[in-house]
């Protein structure tokens, strides 16, 4: 018979009473067989929140949010956690994405070379941010990878995503035939979760913080590589986003068509595209551009005038 033992109150929180917390078993038997330790919501709530992190409490066997609109509405506070953990005291917690400057995003390794395969193709290594293993015994590859998102980051990234290996087959816990997932992007659209560090997994393996820094963001890489390498060239100080302005206005003054324009930018309506274009206070291209379709215009900053309305 398993001994039981009630949940420890986390020192520095006296609000919370181990009182009020009910009693439960070491190690729970899941319907599998599994054999899991008891995770303590409130211990893993306060140090996720601690770290700034958004959160909401996810049911220790299926890494869902139990809470209505856990997405819209997630954890912000101490008070929040107090309640919670009253009211699921052996829950997980679950660290909470949504498309937004500044909101968290999380790259979610699930396949043994993914990250290689990545850093082969983009010619970059994968940059150092906070990471959390899900499987560090078992599969040390899963990992969980958090960034902050950007302006630019959201104008190519509007909803979550998952890559599948459809060269291969395997079987869920229910059965169900499928191919195998090699990564998620989660936290971009109208909202997503990982699991926390410290959490535990049905089979006993626990959430495990193997990158101990903080989040990467587009902040750090403006102000570490690329304000710097603007210094050195003498260009202004700019952002990322205003590559993309540039590459359209450079596009369409060479003549680019107008579909691949859209097409090598990424949007999906060349309204979009026309936003980005700004040969319109450009005078020299005006000029030439006035000159090569044998127009009478004389063109200024205030815009073209015909050599008529120049003589009256």
């Amino acid at each position: 018979m398993a001994s039981t033992t009630a949940v420890t109150a986390v020192t520095g929180h006296p609000n919370y009473s181990s009182a009020s917390s009910p009693v439960f078993p070491d190690v729970v038997v899941c319907p599998d067989g599994n054999r899991s330790r008891i995770a303590d919501y409130l211990a893993i709530a306060t140090a996720t929140l601690n770290r700034g992190f958004r959160i909401t409490p996810v049911h220790p066997m299926e890494k869902r949010g139990v809470l209505y609109n856990w997405n819209r509405n997630p954890t912000t506070t101490l008070s929040e956690v107090l309640q919670h953990a009253k009211d699921f005291p052996n829950h997980n917690v679950g660290i909470v994405g949504r498309l937004g400057v500044g909101n968290h995003c999380f790259l979610d390794i699930d396949a043994d070379g993914v990250i290689e395969r990545i850093e082969q193709e983009t010619g970059q290594k994968m940059p150092v941010t906070y990471t959390v293993c899900s499987r560090p015994q078992t599969a040390p590859w899963k990992k969980h990878y958090y960034f902050r998102q950007t302006a630019y980051s959201i104008s190519r990234l509007r909803k979550e995503a998952n890559r599948k290996d459809t060269t291969k087959e395997v079987y869920s816990d229910n059965g169900t035939q499928m191919h195998p997932s090699e990564y998620d992007l989660k936290g971009v659209g109208g909202g997503g979760l990982v699991v926390a560090a410290g959490s535990v997994r049905k089979d006993g393996e626990i959430y495990t913080v193997v990158n101990d820094v903080p989040v990467i963001s587009g902040n750090n890489v403006l102000k570490r590589v690329l304000h710097p390498l603007l210094k050195r060239l003498g260009i202004l100080k700019a952002g990322l986003h205003a590559f993309r302005h540039s590459r359209v206005t450079m596009l369409r003054k060479n003549g680019t068509p107008e579909d691949l324009q859209k097409q090598w930018i990424g949007h999906s309506s060349l309204r979009t595209t026309d936003r980005y274009s700004h040969t319109h206070q450009e005078l020299e291209y005006l000029r030439l551009a006035a000159s090569k379709v044998g127009l009478n215009f004389i063109v200024g900053p205030n815009g073209p005038k015909t050599g008529e309305a120049l003589a009256q």
